[in-house]
């Protein structure tokens, strides 16, 4: 068997796919395989007859698959890859291989978590990511999750997607989605239900991941994206808004937007919504010139020792853990209850110290978003405890937000606001020893229903100063348009300039 070595592509590239044990999408995984499109297949629903996995030729490749009758998971790879099945983490549901690839190791998982089965993720899953978080190993995990929630993707959210989520972000773990293009498609129903996850440390390893537009023969698509197993320069595409040509830009917008026309129905305001977002969008990429910057994305100073200082300084406990006893995770130090709320009065972020006694409010005015007021009440937090001056101390900051908490430990920065946090925070752990804890929201605990009550209390103050106070999020023109196409609709229609749905106007 042969190795991704030297003479080998330092980029292993990886497909995903739930076949739904139809005998076409098998065959074409297969050829794949054959042609070299790909080196590794993560699978889930393969083909199967009388309880084996069938149509992966073994001719061009390995298949790694329990022993259980009827499995529902497997890894299919080419010869080219050196893997090893880990028969501990080998079930109907779940499968697990190490890849190895001169001195480094890295752990590829498929994973089916059907809808009837219990609260997603299942047992297997989460004693692998241990396993590997114990040994230091990167893992990705392909995995058709049945479950729904935006940050992934979907259109919605269910109670499968959050307790999901709740379990990425509580174990270190990595959502690779990208986009919202849908991974499962019928003629009836368009949805994002497969999802690519992998331990924090590990993230910057997969690139290029995409949801591909080819015929898969399956109702899902084929998931593609690369395992950087070397230290390879990466390209970056991204566009500099200072660079923008306006004068094309205005030239390409007036050309696809043209004349203005008035929406009478709700379908009409939304179709009239998405088709200017996506003419803003359009002349945006085409008057702002494209770049790229080449980068490597291996990191040698990081060790098990920053790893272990890192889940320290963020601690996110599961429900149980809290409903057990909610006191004895903010029993000692400094403890800081943060919260964000929006009205339609406006935005404000609270403050609450439970050790000291302290109690803030910050109006943000109208148009900063729940999640900026989350992160700003923690920023605020911080600058309060840096006024103080503590040096020693042990300091925890608690807050309900864990898309706050998920931002503030991403590599990638996007948003000012959490920068300017993220500042904060190294400025106040350079004397002091911070920890940031994320509490459930409305479940009782003290000190966080009182940084609501602040928050909320405050959402009427008066901004003072002109608007905004903070960067407007990407979110907020959008969500301007669509609350004006709504507002001048209802006013048509107070007029009584009406018609009936579905019916346009003489």
């Amino acid at each position: 068997m042969a190795n991704l070595n030297a003479s080998s592509p330092l980029s292993l590239k990886c497909t995903q796919i739930n076949l739904q044990h139809c005998i076409a999408a098998t065959s074409l995984i297969s050829q794949q395989l054959a042609a070299g499109h790909t080196h590794a297949v993560l699978i889930q629903e393969p083909w199967v007859g009388q309880g084996s996995v069938k149509g992966l030729s073994r001719k061009w490749g390995h298949v790694y698959v329990s022993s259980d009758q009827t499995p529902r998971a497997c890894i299919y790879t080419s010869k080219q890859v050196t893997a090893t099945k880990l028969t501990n983490f080998c079930f109907r549901d779940l499968v697990a291989i190490k890849v190895t690839v001169g001195r480094s190791c890295y752990i590829l998982c498929s994973a089916y978590l059907p809808y009837e089965s219990p609260t997603p993720p299942p047992r297997q899953l989460m004693e692998l990511v241990e396993w590997c978080k114990s040994n230091n190993l990167p893992l990705i995990v392909g995995c058709d999750a049945n479950a729904h929630h935006t940050c992934w993707g979907s259109k919605d959210v269910n109670q499968r997607g959050q307790d999901l989520l709740e379990f990425l972000i509580s174990s270190g773990l990595d959502i690779l989605n990208r986009g919202t293009k849908p991974t499962f498609v019928t003629r009836n129903r368009q949805e994002v239900i497969d999802i690519t996850i992998s331990n924090s440390w590990s993230s910057h390893l997969v690139t290029n991941w995409r949801v591909s537009s080819e015929v898969s023969m399956s109702d899902h698509r084929h998931i593609l994206f690369n395992l950087e197993t070397g230290t390879v320069p990466v390209e970056r595409e991204y566009r500099n808004p200072k660079l923008t040509v306006w004068s094309t830009y205005k030239d390409i917008l007036s050309r696809n937007v043209g004349p203005p026309v008035r929406p009478h129905t709700i379908p009409q305001i939304e179709s009239s919504v998405k088709n200017l977002t996506k003419a803003v969008v359009h002349a945006y990429e085409q008057s702002c010139p494209v770049r790229k910057v080449r980068s490597r994305h291996s990191v040698p100073w990081w060790n098990p020792e920053l790893l272990t200082l890192r889940k320290k300084a963020l601690e996110i406990p599961s429900r149980e853990v809290w409903n057990q006893d909610p006191d004895a995770l903010v029993s000692h130090g400094l403890v800081w209850f943060t919260d964000g709320s929006k009205t339609l009065e406006g935005t404000e972020a609270g403050v609450r110290g439970v050790r000291p006694r302290v109690e803030l409010s910050f109006p943000l005015g109208k148009h900063a978003s729940v999640f900026q007021a989350e992160v700003f009440a923690i920023s605020a937090c911080v600058s309060e405890n840096l006024k103080r001056g503590y040096s020693n101390q042990h300091i925890q900051i608690c807050t309900d937000s864990q898309a706050a908490l998920h931002a503030l430990k991403s590599p990638r920065i996007t948003s000012q606001v959490v920068l300017e946090c993220t500042n904060s925070l190294a400025a106040l752990g350079q004397r002091n020893k911070v920890r940031l804890v994320w509490v459930p929201g409305h479940s009782g605990v003290a000190g966080n229903e009182e940084a609501d009550v602040l928050a909320r209390k405050g959402s009427s103050d008066t901004l003072t100063g002109p608007e905004p106070a903070i960067g407007l999020p990407y979110s907020y023109p959008l969500g301007s348009i669509d609350n004006w196409t709504r507002e001048k609709c209802q006013e048509d229609w107070s007029r009584g300039d009406r018609v009936a749905a579905g019916q346009a106007p003489d």
